[in-house]
């Protein structure tokens, strides 16, 4: 019998789906994307959890939702096509009674997410889990398969990439 067989996928889904679908739609600000990341998410889950045993599918689910969303941003960034960054629901920015901030608010959104892009989506995926997901180096160790350690200083080198790439965004924005 296989495991999948044994999975309450059901409940699975009524646990984590709406932090993959945040997860999906925090990344590609748009509803449309998000259900095709979240649908490849849970086939991925389907089709991972019958090669191996799954003890945490929150981690899992995540980091394929956060994967499946970094490949659809850099095809949009090889395509140039806009990106686009609504707010989500576990979002309240008080910015919206301030036009300015809220302008500033989307614009480094759009810097951040073409930022992302920019990393080894390696990179880009840890420091999301860790930053956006708030997943601990330990459970990011377990789903990557390496030592915590070595996740903590992936999230080190894909901060300072990202400080510098929004850095020279920010510079090439003020020439403009």
């Amino acid at each position: 019998m296989e495991l999948a067989e044994l999975t309450d996928w059901k409940a699975i889904l009524d646990e984590h789906g709406k932090a993959v679908w945040n997860t999906a739609y925090r990344l590609l600000g748009n509803d449309a994307d998000a259900a095709d990341c979240f649908q490849e998410t849970f086939a991925d889950a389907l089709i991972f959890s019958r090669k191996q045993s799954v003890k945490n599918y929150r981690s899992v689910l995540l980091k394929f939702a956060t994967c499946r969303a970094m490949d659809v941003l850099r095809q949009r960034m090889r395509k140039n096509q806009p990106v686009l960054l609504d707010e989500t629901d576990e979002i309240s920015l008080q910015s919206r009674d301030c036009p300015q901030g809220s302008a500033e608010n989307d614009e480094l959104g759009r810097l951040l997410v073409k930022a992302f892009a920019q990393l080894d989506s390696e990179e880009a995926e840890i420091f999301c889990l860790k930053h956006i997901e708030n997943l601990s180096a330990t459970e990011i160790a377990q789903i990557f398969r390496l030592k915590e350690n070595h996740v903590c200083v992936i999230v080190h080198r894909a901060r300072n990439k990202l400080r510098v790439l929004l850095h020279k965004a920010a510079f090439d924005n003020s020439k403009t």
